[in-house]
């Protein structure tokens, strides 16, 4: 495949994304395919001196000389107007990309209020060459708030080249749920940046010390970022302000306009911490892998941040981060304890970093943890593998070279009942595997007949007894390895998908647990209370027991999470919805009375008090996981929940009164399959 990206800068100046988009391409040509970078000579408010309109082996980085990638410059419209220089206007890029574009089977769009990426995307339109856009965080909601009434009239201009782009590439869920509140309509996946790893500087600590004059014993915090009123230094220096009392050193490494860094001197000055304030300016290479290794603390209060390559680069230095949950990487920080996530309030900064520096083993533990965890899931090898199978995904099938991977190794495994308002969009999204094993509780609706429009299809059938036995009979019919259990109303992401092609078959691992978003008539959620569900996994390792309502999989071996969802897309009617939630709760009765306590989870517990759990679980829903934010839907789903839990205790009082367990009520028993538990 040959692949055009087209960003307005490669300046290293510019920040993470246009640094990121040269690791992207060396890494896309290891892997064997042919990515190449058109640009401008843009240098923030200088130009980068480089011949125009030719190829070049351009270097990656300025530690890396030896690692090139092919980019052609064009000459950028340099007027004294600030905001018309920063549009990065260039002719002779347009006249190159009308000449040359149809050479490409793909254009890799970085950024949108910018000409060369509109240019590009009107071009690639008309010519019909395929593109993805990767907006870098401008339709992020803080972005299109700066300057609103501008950005809302180009977007305007450029709407229909962005809702017609094969898809737009998101480096984290919390920017496409952004973009998404925009109102544009288009198609999407969330794929986030990789890193190269810097060498280890066992003496960072000391030589940073030496280099700066700075007291051995004081803790250094670092800000390494562009220096712009987006990334939060205000309030990060009145939050160093209100710690007078504390040993610390603060490094403010980057450039803005003369302008905000006059403005953020006169800060330092009122804080009164400029005598242990040191700006070093623009750091790249060494000096910024020695910033980065030789500090204590990194910090990034930043009101937007689509991602947040800084912030990654300091957990992969071992470095405990503090930023605000605007950053992508927030909830990551948060959940996995690689440093502090606080609000822009000074208050709320000064006692996360006061945290800090009074529990220096604690904040050292959490660096070590962050830099385990980088290695481990953000390496661009892994993350462009799964680029590369977006890239299959929208380029013509003549220019993809055949090869074998994990897709060809997984069999899905479907069971259905009546399940003719689900199952199509399910296996529009399984288009990729070679054989699907339905097994069908002779449903009496259209399920046959759509099962019958796909090929792959295997169908078997078998009378309904448990949802253990019915799996187990799936197994017995698959003939690789691997195994995806799927309901009938789970429908793959791209971002799974394409997760799933990158792994190894020879994996280390032998289950994968996947994570669920759950929709409300085809928009998902938030946030679900459904927890990430053990669906991949290889055949011997694995074999399905009954518990309660449901079926549980007991697979031996090492586990491991991937990040792209499942969506739980159930659109049933209402009453079948109710059918089935009071069979589920006749199960889960004589589950609850039946089990031993010691065994039965927390919210089992919380069940049998028969009153608690409507109430828990609409706070749950409406609070903790933010559905009130999801308007009608999130009430929707929370009014589902709860009223499967008032059902659930009603059949609970019901069987108490009773005095006996629900084999002795003389319910009817059960003969039909019983749907998702959601």
């Amino acid at each position: 495949m040959k692949i055009l990206h087209i960003i307005p800068s490669v300046s290293l100046i510019r920040g993470g994304p246009s640094h990121a988009v040269l690791e992207m391409v060396w890494e896309l040509r290891q892997q064997g395919i042919d990515a190449v970078i058109a640009t401008t000579n843009d240098d923030g408010d200088g130009l980068l001196q480089v011949p125009f309109n030719q190829w070049i082996d351009y270097p990656i980085s300025a530690t890396e000389a030896d690692k090139t990638v092919p980019v052609q410059f064009f000459s950028r419209f340099s007027p004294a107007l600030t905001s018309i220089r920063e549009f990065t206007f260039s002719f002779s890029l347009t006249l190159w990309l009308w000449q040359h574009i149809r050479e490409y089977d793909l254009l890799h769009i970085h950024a949108v209020f910018s000409y060369p990426s509109a240019i590009a995307m009107k071009i690639a339109n008309l010519a019909k060459v395929p593109y993805i856009i990767r907006p870098l965080g401008s339709l992020a909601q803080w972005s299109l708030q700066q300057g609103a009434q501008k950005k809302q009239l180009y977007l305007r201009l450029i709407q229909q080249e962005i809702q017609q782009a094969n898809a737009l590439h998101f480096t984290s869920t919390q920017e496409q749920q952004e973009a998404t509140a925009s109102g544009l309509a288009f198609s999407s996946f969330v794929l986030p940046h990789g890193l190269t790893l810097p060498p280890s500087r066992p003496d960072a600590k000391t030589q940073l010390r030496d280099w700066l004059n700075l007291p051995a014993e004081d803790p250094v915090i670092l800000f390494l970022s562009r220096l712009h009123p987006k990334k939060g230094l205000d309030a990060l220096i009145a939050a160093l302000g209100q710690l007078s009392n504390q040993r610390f050193q603060f490094v403010v490494a980057g450039r803005g306009t003369p302008e905000y860094e006059a403005e953020l001197h006169q800060q330092l000055q009122a804080a009164r911490i400029q005598d242990r304030t040191h700006c070093v300016g623009f750091v790249s290479g060494d000096r910024k892998h020695l910033l980065l290794q030789g500090s204590d603390l990194f910090a990034l209060p930043s009101h937007s941040e689509n991602f947040g390559i800084a912030v990654l680069e300091a957990m992969a230095a071992g470095l405990p981060v503090l930023i605000t949950p605007e950053v992508a990487l927030a909830d990551l920080v948060h959940s996995e304890q690689l440093g502090w996530v606080a609000s822009q309030s000074p208050s709320e900064l000064a006692h996360a970093i006061q945290t800090c520096l009074t529990t220096p083993r604690i904040a050292q533990s959490m660096g070590e943890r962050a830099g385990q965890l980088v290695r481990s899931q953000f390496t661009w090898q892994s993350t462009i593998q799964q680029l590369i199978h977006h890239y299959q995904t929208f380029v013509q099938p003549s220019s993809i070279p055949a090869s074998s991977t994990m897709l060809d190794a997984i069999t899905p495994v479907i069971l259905t009942y009546n399940e003719a308002d689900n199952i199509d969009r399910t296996l529009q999204r399984l288009k990729w595997a070679k054989r699907i094993i339905v097994v069908d509780s002779y449903s009496q609706d259209e399920t046959l007949q759509i099962l019958a429009k796909y090929p792959q299809v295997e169908l078997f059938q078998r009378s309904f007894d448990t949802h253990a036995n019915q799996w187990n009979y799936g197994l017995e019919q698959v003939q690789t390895e691997w195994v995806l259990s799927l309901d009938a109303d789970y429908c793959l992401s791209e971002e799974l998908t394409a997760e799933m092609a990158a792994l190894s078959t020879d994996s280390e691992f032998d289950s994968y647990f996947l994570p669920f978003k759950y929709c409300v008539f085809g928009k998902p959620l938030r946030k679900t209370l459904l927890p990430p569900r053990e669906a991949l996994f290889r055949k011997s390792k694995a074999v399905y027991v009954d518990d309660g309502h449901t079926q549980l999989l007991k697979a031996e071996g090492c586990s491991s999470v991937l990040n792209g969802p499942i969506y739980h897309d159930d659109r049933k009617s209402f009453s079948r919805w109710l059918w089935a939630q009071d069979r589920y709760a006749l199960l889960e009765v004589q589950k609850l009375l039946t089990t031993p306590q010691s065994d039965l989870s927390f919210g089992d517990r919380i069940r049998q008090t028969k009153v608690l759990a409507p109430l828990v679980v609409l706070l749950y829903c409406l609070i903790l996981h933010q559905g009130l934010f999801d308007g009608w839907r999130g009430w929707f789903y929370a009014f589902q929940r709860v009223l499967a839990e008032m059902i659930l205790s009603a059949r609970l009082i019901e069987a108490s009164y009773r005095r006996n367990t629900i084999q002795t009520t003389n319910e009817p028993v059960l003969t039909r399959p019983l749907e998702s538990t959601s």
